[in-house]
């Protein structure tokens, strides 16, 4: 009889006192080295495989909605007159016209959407630190945040106020590079990795 073979193990650092009661740079570090390598994906792949799925003809007519309402004239989106990376703003202030454009494509959509309401909101504050139980100080440059919450606070007038960000209802964070070349490239995985460990 064959014995069975036994995939040999693998000690991962994220279960040894690094991660458990070092510094959180500690911690990262040990993430890192536990992850390897992070692949990066193309755009199509990312649609494809994270967002929801959304009739193509939708897709259309929320563009000519777009269109109709100003937020994209002669091809381009208004907010964005000009390519970022010949923006003089810096990037922080470059790229803070996204929330806008994520914001107007979700409401034009809703029409075709079949009744599914909004999961999540933009937040574009790239000088405001998400707020963490461990203390990540990471500042990502925008992030998706889950619209339906534990963190709201009583309001005498609304009867919710929504506290600031919190790491665990942030979805996605992105990064963004007015620039595109490898160094750029890197400068984004690095921040990414660290907002995510």
């Amino acid at each position: 009889m064959a014995s069975k073979i036994e995939t040999p193990c693998k000690i991962r650092k994220i279960v040894g006192p690094q991660y458990r009661t070092g510094s959180l740079d500690e911690a990262r570090s040990a993430v890192v080295d536990d992850v390897g390598s992070i692949p990066l994906v193309s755009f199509d792949f990312f649609c494809q495989s994270v967002l929801p799925e959304v009739p193509s003809d939708a897709v259309k007519k929320n563009a000519n909605d777009l269109q109709t309402a100003g937020v994209i004239q002669n091809g381009r989106w208004k907010a964005f007159p000009e390519n970022p990376k010949s923006m003089k703003a810096k990037e922080s202030d470059a790229f803070r016209p996204l929330k806008e454009i994520f914001d107007a494509i979700v409401e034009t959509a809703q029409k075709y959407m079949g009744g599914r309401k909004p999961t999540v909101k933009m937040t574009c504050e790239p000088d405001m630190t998400p707020l963490s139980e461990r203390s990540n100080l990471s500042r990502p440059d925008a992030h998706s945040e889950l619209l339906d919450t534990k963190h709201l606070a009583p309001s005498a007038s609304t009867g919710h106020v929504r506290l600031p960000s919190y790491w665990e209802d942030i979805t996605h964070s992105y990064e963004f590079k007015k620039g595109d070349s490898e160094d750029d490239c890197y400068d984004v995985c690095l921040a990414l990795v660290d907002s995510i460990s």
